[in-house]
């Protein structure tokens, strides 16, 4: 029987070789989790996995911080084994959804040009800023698919108006909202579609109410939990910012115009892209604007617009932190509109080329050894692929983070040993949920907030008649110690062993802190000792005779 969907059969072979090629590229980690966010994240996917509730390791439940990431984290450990790469590729499945769905969405609304350029452009994207936060075990790339699937279904209503394409858009914002709550900034384009779409105002105000209800039972079960421990289901969003994300949200000083400087570094997203496709991303850009209100096209209006709330709600709320993760979720927008704007040139070159009588296998070799050339002008591969092995996969030629100090460090402790560490999430991750770390005090300075409602309390001083064991700045921020605060500390920890990794990180691992407990042998004493890691059983931490209360 002849094939009735050809075109159909196509579409599926590219989607499968880009998503088959994303997962060959991608799976070459170029990052290996060290941030403390990744840490955190780690040891919330391994708190789920093994008793099946989400808490932080003090036992207290995690509400701040949507669930969506760690569950997946924990369901990846139960399919695979906890371990960093299980960790990793989580990320990586939303990085390859990321650029099969950029290929649908061109496909889409554009043609088959545009869904293949906008992949392979998202695919090298910013040096590898796309391929790197594919890698991270943060849920910025998450974020990025769901509001990706949010827009392509918001536009699939935008044209079509069926039902099926209002369900697909709750569903995606409901996952979104689960993942990060900035998933709320594409609400004012859902209202700017339903309200403009010509269709009766009783079928419009059915598919509103569909989409919130759908939302709705989706984030149902979170409200609870977060109601049940805050009293509120808002309660996680206003424990944002140290717990002053009610400050932020209602103080005249969180908002207002950012510098000069911090406008010009997000537009050039902190100048990650090669210059010249940051022009061609800006060019796509006003393309698609002139096309969204010369030609009324829906679709490229809506990722227009998406543009401008999400880069305006950062220009203008001072309390939200401004950095480079802020911005993951525009790069598959921007590749769509920058292949669209190709695709545009592309057609317009076609047509000077036949009237010129110039044979199309030249001018289309050309253009694509200059598309060729612009893809690895912005991937860097001399800066990406230091270390590729082009016949591996889940590779990289760096160690996970700490990983040989942590399996030292947990071969050296009991098993259910109570531990203060530097890294306790990353413990707590190694160990499989076998020991119960506690965080050793790194610093008496807290993060000032300028925005608060109220002056911040004085930071704390270290006792005066304690011996100060350092006191230095890093990276801006001041980091103080005392000895009578760090034994009064690990006194009210009530751990047994101290486990002390050397990073080199001063703010993680303070050299004078690992001195210091090399030398007290008599209230730490040594149990097993390597280059990178020290763990000390606590023999005696009370207070020096120096200090008060003694």
């Amino acid at each position: 029987m002849q094939n009735r969907h050809p075109a159909r059969q196509i579409d599926l072979a590219f989607l499968v070789i880009l998503l088959l090629f994303s997962f060959y590229l991608y799976s070459h980690w170029i990052w290996r989790p060290v941030s403390p966010d990744e840490r955190n994240y780690l040891a919330w996917g391994m708190k789920i996995f093994k008793e099946g509730v989400y808490e932080t390791l003090s036992g207290r439940p995690v509400t701040k911080v949507p669930p969506f990431h760690p569950y997946m984290l924990a369901w990846g450990y139960r399919l695979f084994g906890p371990s960093v790469d299980t960790a990793q590729g989580m990320s990586l499945l939303f990085g390859c959804l990321c650029v099969g769905l950029v290929y649908l969405f061109g496909r889409s609304f554009w043609n088959r040009t545009v869904g293949l350029t906008a992949a392979l452009l998202l695919l090298t994207s910013a040096k590898g800023t796309f391929w790197l936060y594919s890698n991270r075990v943060l849920n910025d790339i998450h974020l990025s698919f769901f509001i990706l699937l949010s827009l392509y279904f918001l536009c699939l209503y935008a044209r079509y108006g069926r039902w099926w394409t209002a369900l697909g858009l709750g569903m995606s914002l409901g996952l979104g909202l689960l993942t990060k709550e900035f998933t709320i900034l594409i609400w004012p384009l859902v209202v700017w579609v339903f309200c403009f779409r010509p269709d009766p105002i009783s079928k419009r105000m059915g598919m509103v109410l569909g989409v919130v209800a759908v939302v709705f039972f989706i984030l149902l079960p979170w409200l609870i939990q977060v109601d049940q421990v805050t009293g509120s289901p808002f309660g996680g969003l206003l424990q944002r910012g140290a717990g002053h994300g009610k400050d932020a949200l209602s103080n005249p000083k969180a908002w207002g115009l950012r510098s000069f400087g911090d406008l010009v570094d997000m537009v050039r997203f902190f100048d990650r892209p090669a210059w010249f496709s940051q022009l061609m991303g800006w060019t796509g850009f006003i393309y698609c604007l002139w096309r969204a209100r010369k030609k009324r096209r829906m679709e490229e209006g809506i990722l227009v617009g998406f543009v401008l709330i999400w880069l305006g709600t950062f220009a203008v709320f001072k309390a939200l932190p401004l950095d480079l993760r802020r911005l993951i979720p525009l790069l598959p927008v921007f590749s769509i509109l920058t292949a669209a704007f190709f695709h545009a040139v592309w057609l317009r070159c076609r047509e000077y080329t036949t009237k010129l009588g110039i044979p199309k296998k030249i001018w289309v070799g050309v253009f694509g050894l200059m598309f060729a050339f612009y893809l690895i002008n912005d991937l860097k591969p001399k800066r990406v692929l230091g270390g590729f092995e082009p016949l591996c996969v889940l590779h990289s030629p760096r160690r996970p983070y700490l990983e040989d100090e942590m399996r030292t460090a947990v071969q050296c402790l009991p098993k259910g040993a109570q531990v203060a560490t530097n890294y306790k999430s990353l413990l707590y991750f190694y160990s499989r949920g076998d020991l119960f770390p506690s965080g050793i005090p790194l610093t008496l300075e807290k993060k000032a907030r300028p925005w608060m409602k109220e002056a911040p309390k004085p930071h704390r001083a270290p006792v005066s008649s304690s011996i100060i064991l350092y006191d230095f700045y890093h990276k801006g921020r001041r980091m103080v110690m005392d000895e009578a605060t760090l034994l009064r500390r690990l006194r009210e920890s009530q751990v047994e062993f101290l486990a002390f990794f050397q990073s080199g990180n001063p703010r993680w691992a303070p050299r004078p802190l690992e001195d210091y407990f090399r030398r007290h042998s008599e209230r730490y004493r040594p149990i097993c000792q390597t280059e990178g890691v020290q763990v000390y059983r606590i023999v005696d931490i009370s207070p020096s005779p120096a200090d008060p209360g003694s």
